[in-house]
């Protein structure tokens, strides 16, 4: 589950990285998180876990699964994956996350599945590397700014040869929003150990965002699209959007919200008479009412802000330029996709973003495998309610 907010603060934190060492730590702040926070977890754990086997039961060989970003696979069923598969493949820049996962199965599972220590794109690490160069060799921030707007502006896919085995199953869990993330947050770091700016304060950081998305979503495609064997699947999971962001709320929508909210909550015996919505959240996240109560009242609780709101929450995914992409690379969705919150931070809703709304899809080879095949096929249909 590729490691968001909890990884590249611990990232942020540590100066001079390099790539390598920037990703390590992004895995290590992951595999840190509280026992306590993971217990909110557990619906996007089990819904991702089910909708893999899903996916792995499409796929008409039993040859080779390969899993990309894998980290230590919280959401991966990789047991039950290195039980279905002659070989199960975990790709991911943190080696350490990979051992881990690997050491949590069985002896006599532990030899079916094989570690690759790198980039799962074909431009990332060397677009790092590049943009590391050039912040070391600048002496003024002015100087690195204008070698990053030529760095940037020469990106293109291909810069690494994609090196994944034919695959019967592949699975994407949760790093499509995160593919233009990780260098543009690297990006930063650079500028502020260095010259003590931020990336978002250069004028290109806009053409330069635009432009990372649009590489990285062709570049997802293309590499899934160029693994899979003929009657494969592909998993595809993605946080298309993180929030509430609180401070984009009014005080209007916080009244409709407390509203609409407040009798639910009473009838869950999580807020009392006359007690306010703010009080009553206040108490949760620490277990106090039982894990399951207190996950049904935080995803009652994103639903309705999302409803009231759905600028309080930050798009991570464009899902239609996503949906574009795969229909050219030659690959369908075989129904809609599934829908579900992922709770990662529950102390932290409503006053900061908390929640990542998940979409899952399970993906295979077009009509007649070519992308004017897919061009051609009915539009996906929608998010399941």
């Amino acid at each position: 589950m590729r490691r968001l907010a909890a990884g590249l603060l611990l990232a942020f934190l540590l100066p001079g990285q390099t790539p390598e060492e920037y990703f390590h730590s992004a895995g290590a702040g992951f595999r840190a998180t509280a026992e306590e926070q993971r217990l909110f977890w557990r619906p996007h754990v089990e819904q991702s876990r089910e909708r893999i086997l899903v996916a792995a039961a499409a796929a008409a060989g039993r040859s080779t699964a390969t899993v990309l970003g894998a980290g230590v696979c919280t959401e991966i069923p990789l047991q039950d994956l290195a039980r279905r598969f002659g070989r199960v493949l975990l790709v991911d820049m943190d080696g350490a996350s990979m051992v881990e996962a690997v050491e949590s199965l069985p002896i006599e599972l532990r030899s079916k599945v094989d570690l690759r220590v790198a980039d799962i794109t074909t431009f990332a690490a060397v677009l790092m590397q590049r943009l590391h160069r050039a912040a070391e060799e600048s002496r003024t921030a002015e100087e690195a700014l204008e070698r990053f707007g030529k760095i940037f502006a020469s990106l293109e896919p291909g810069l690494l040869p994609a090196r994944l085995p034919p695959s019967d199953l592949i699975v994407s869990s949760l790093v499509l929003s995160t593919l233009h993330r990780y260098p543009l947050s690297y990006a930063d770091r650079l500028l502020r150990t260095r010259f003590g700016i931020r990336l978002r304060s250069w004028e290109g950081y806009e053409d330069a965002r635009r432009r990372l998305i649009r590489l990285a979503l062709e570049d997802h495609f293309r590499l899934l699209r160029d693994a899979l064997c003929p009657g494969g699947a592909v998993y595809l999971a993605a946080t298309v959007a993180r929030g509430p962001a609180y401070w984009q709320f009014g005080e209007e929508v916080a009244r409709r919200v407390e509203s609409e909210l407040l009798p639910e909550f009473r009838e869950l015996g999580l807020a009392d008479e006359g007690e306010s919505l703010a009080a009553a959240v206040g108490r949760l996240c620490h277990a106090r009412y039982g894990v399951e109560r207190e996950i049904e009242a935080f995803e009652r609780l994103l639903e309705a802000y999302e409803a009231a709101s759905p600028a309080a929450f930050e798009t991570m995914v464009d899902v239609e330029a996503a949906r574009a992409e795969w229909r050219r690379a030659g690959l369908r969705a075989t129904g809609p996709p599934g829908k579900w919150w992922w709770i990662e931070y529950p102390c932290s809703i409503p006053h900061s973003p908390g929640g990542f709304r998940v979409l899952s899809w399970i993906l295979r080879p077009a009509l007649g495998g070519s992308p004017s095949a897919t061009a051609a096929a009915a539009p996906d249909p929608g998010p399941r309610p």
